[in-house]
């Protein structure tokens, strides 16, 4: 049973007689408020039942082997995305374009009904991960990508096991190059989409948790070693991208750097779950270096001195003194809400308290 026959009168009723007389934009306006919870949940619903009723007619039927079980699933599958672009390609496209790329028969399903989403292709759809340019070439997308980005070899991937791991080393020495330079979040996204991808095909079934571990390790030691120099807010462009993710009409096994609290397996090596907790940690770390401190005024300041760790109480201590030895004076405003607040603090790993009573010569307030 496919998909439109599963939800006739839903369609019939929701997509045509409440839709009649609405202009394109009125349309996509009245999905996105009324339809679009409801009708991606039937049909993540619907694909994942149609998936397992296959498996199990599969498991059941002694004359399947697995050449004519791979195609019975690709025509399923055909018929299924041609139903769902016909239906939603106002609404989803990119959400459906991308299903149909992290599928695993991604390439026969975009040879078979690559002319349909190409004529059906929104006007204003930006293909920013450059799959329906790469259509026509039938390639190795994500191979390709990631080959041009990250300079591999062929060596590289023949290589790339969980004993060895040229991918994962050029990646991560990447990504520590992009965060450190300016408007580098599209490169970013771009590299990591096609690389969960990479990802999702060859270390998720099973999930390799060995091969996580490796890759958590080399992204801590890139962000820890970039830290101070950082130009790109990396928790936000990974956000980004596990909303787009997130979006597609089945659910995958994502890459460590992408997993939270409710994509998170239980993971049974306790070492995977420790190296994601000091990933997330010094991602939240980063953040904080990407705040422009100078634009700070002296109460901001001391307040995220006070409120913060070594790393940022040393950054934020430099200011404070640049400040002062440009001969700046605090007004009394200033130095009373330091005393009010400030004065008895005992995080202060640089001293500032003292430099501060020095400085505006306040020698009664403490002993030396």
């Amino acid at each position: 049973m496919s998909f439109f026959s599963k939800n006739e009168n839903f369609i019939k009723i929701k997509f045509h007689s409440d839709m009649r007389g609405m202009s394109l934009e009125q349309k996509i306006f009245h999905y996105n408020t009324y339809l679009k919870k409801d009708t991606l949940k039937r049909l993540k619903e619907y694909l994942k039942s149609s998936e397992e009723e296959l498996e199990n007619d599969d498991f059941n039927n002694e004359d399947f082997n697995l050449f004519t079980s791979s195609q019975n699933e690709l025509q399923n599958k055909t018929r299924d995305y041609l139903e769902v672009i016909d239906l939603l390609k106002d609404f989803e496209f990119e959400s459906i374009l991308y299903s149909i790329y992290f599928e695993d028969s991604n390439k026969q399903l975009l040879s078979v009904i690559s002319e349909q989403l190409i004529k059906n292709k929104p006007i204003d759809f930006q293909d920013k991960f450059l799959i329906l340019d790469s259509i026509k070439n039938n390639g190795n997308l994500t191979q390709i990508i990631l080959t041009e980005q990250l300079n591999l070899t062929n060596n590289d991937w023949l290589e790339e096991s969980v004993n060895r791991n040229p991918i994962v080393k050029k990646l991560t020495e990447w990504i520590g190059l992009k965060l450190i330079e300016s408007n580098t979040e599209f490169e970013i996204k771009l590299v990591l989409f096609h690389y969960a991808k990479f990802w999702n095909t060859k270390y998720s079934s099973p999930y390799n948790e060995i091969k996580g571990v490796v890759l958590l390790n080399d992204l801590i030691s890139t962000l820890k070693k970039e830290l101070q120099n950082l130009k790109i807010n990396f928790k936000i462009v990974l956000n980004e991208l596990y909303l787009i993710l997130d979006s597609l009409l089945f659910n995958i096994n994502l890459p460590p750097f992408l997993e939270n609290e409710f994509t998170l397996r239980n993971s049974k090596m306790p070492g995977y779950g420790k190296k994601l907790n000091e990933f997330n940690l010094l991602l939240e770390q980063s953040c904080k270096y990407l705040v422009n401190y100078d634009k700070l005024s002296n109460k901001e300041l001391f307040k995220k001195y006070f409120d913060s760790d070594e790393s940022i109480q040393k950054l934020i201590f430099e200011i404070i003194k640049n400040r002062f030895s440009n001969e700046y004076i605090p007004n009394s405003n200033d130095i009373n809400y330091f005393n009010e607040n400030y004065l008895l603090s005992t995080n202060d790993s640089q001293k500032l308290i003292e430099f501060y009573i020095r400085i505006n010569y306040f020698f009664e307030m403490k002993t030396y």
